[in-house]
């Protein structure tokens, strides 16, 4: 019976003994990790926060040259293309756009050509003005663009260069056209009732000086509302774009004068002079004879007097 428990306390303390070592090799890993400081645990998880935060196959740096300059680091000297979405949505609207945009480019020669390729695509030239005899050559250029295509022509301007300056104007004459359809309805409506109150009137009880005035101020109402109609039809048919192309500043130079031109224009005085002489010289002989014969002059106006 002895035997037995001094068995049975042995077997426990063989379990215990066995449970101990069991849980030192399970805490090992974490006292590993309780090892390296917070500092260090904080920078690899930023480390790989950071990691995850980047898409895959994303570059660290892009670059641009459009224009003939280039972004760095992700950065823009420029604006990215002209701030105006897509206009399906807008087709209800009587919407008159009026766009001014600025370039910048390193060759103002083919920049040039390049607007007028597109503007014959677009639309049409209204004015233009270009030098390259400055300091910094432009092109001032004012096209009007068919409104539908009015996107699609900002898109393709981005060919131009370095889009540096952009303002996009729109005026709503929706409600305006309103007004005008309803002034057509309205002297439609008048003519056809003065026709009909003529028409129950005898020829004896007409005033035909009346008559002619009431039907003269109608029309002239549906001229004019007519002719608005088609004014704002026409402004919101045309987008009126102003675009200015800047290239780069031309280097000082040096201006040699033409020396020969001063050689002429002094030629060219004493022969004035000359001619001048000339034509004086006839009083110039009268006044040195009186001056000669002084004496004589002054006696023959003392016998007079």
């Amino acid at each position: 019976m002895r035997n037995n428990t001094y068995l049975g306390i042995a077997m426990s303390a063989f379990v215990f003994v066995l449970m101990i070592s069991c849980a030192k090799q399970e805490d090992a890993p974490q006292s590993a990790d309780q090892s390296v400081s917070p500092a260090v645990r904080t920078e690899e998880e930023s480390a790989r926060r950071r990691t995850s935060d980047i898409a895959p196959g994303a570059p660290a740096q892009r670059g641009d040259t459009r224009g003939g300059q280039a972004e760095d680091d992700g950065r823009t000297d420029g604006l990215e293309g002209a701030f105006l979405a897509p206009m399906a949505l807008a087709k209800g609207r009587m919407l008159e756009y009026t766009v001014r945009l600025e370039y910048e480019t390193e060759d103002i020669l083919a920049s040039r050509k390049k607007l007028l390729e597109l503007v014959s695509k677009y639309g049409f030239v209204k004015q233009s003005s270009a030098s390259t005899d400055t300091r910094t050559p432009y092109v001032n250029a004012e096209v009007m663009v068919k409104s539908e295509l009015l996107y699609e022509a900002l898109r393709d301007f981005e060919l131009l260069g370095l889009l540096k300056d952009e303002n996009i104007t729109v005026t709503d004459h929706t409600e305006s056209m309103v007004a005008h359809e309803r002034n057509v309805q309205r002297e439609n409506v008048r003519v056809i009732r003065r026709n009909k109150a003529m028409g129950q009137l005898s020829a004896q009880n007409r005033n035909w000086q009346q008559v002619e005035q009431s039907i003269e101020q109608s029309e002239n109402k549906l001229d004019q509302a007519e002719q608005g109609k088609w004014h704002i039809l026409d402004l919101v048919s045309w987008a009126r774009i102003t675009v200015s192309l800047k290239g780069p500043d031309v280097p000082n130079r040096i201006s040699v004068p033409l020396y020969w031109n001063a050689l002429v224009g002094l030629v060219n005085l004493f022969l004035r002079f000359l001619y001048l002489v000339i034509w004086l010289f006839p009083f110039i002989i009268i006044g040195l004879i009186l001056w000669r014969y002084r004496g004589t002059v002054r006696g023959v106006f003392r016998k007079k007097l």
